[in-house]
């Protein structure tokens, strides 16, 4: 009996907290709209952090992808150019296929020109 007029007593607590809130505050939905704000607020600082913080990180690993890739780049083109520079013939005859290339490069542009002078 005793657990029952325990538990009566802490529900009778409980409604006088109700009823005193209810006298300080207009309706209900004050409250709720205010700790819904409040929470509201705190989560969006908390997501406009962790977004900050993801795009920093993000940018940070871009850069260092990026100067990753360059420095391999840069040790592709040296290598290439020391296997050339070290087998004469074989830089001749790259150079040749360049010229070659530039070549008919030049007369392609040169004759989509002329052809399209005379529309």
């Amino acid at each position: 009996m005793d657990n029952f007029n325990e538990n009566e007593n802490e529900l009778e607590s409980i409604r006088q907290s109700i009823l005193e809130i209810k006298k300080n505050t207009n309706s209900p939905e004050k409250i709720t709209k205010s700790v819904s704000f409040s929470l509201t607020d705190e989560l969006k600082e908390h997501i406009e952090f962790t977004v900050k913080q993801e795009i920093e990180n993000n940018i940070e690993g871009l850069i260092l992808k990026t100067i990753k890739k360059q420095n391999i780049l840069k040790t592709v083109i040296e290598d290439i150019i020391s296997n050339y520079t070290n087998n004469k013939e074989v830089l001749e005859k790259f150079m040749q296929e360049i010229l070659q290339k530039q070549i008919r490069q030049i007369i392609q542009v040169g004759l989509e020109e002329y052809i399209c002078k005379d529309d």
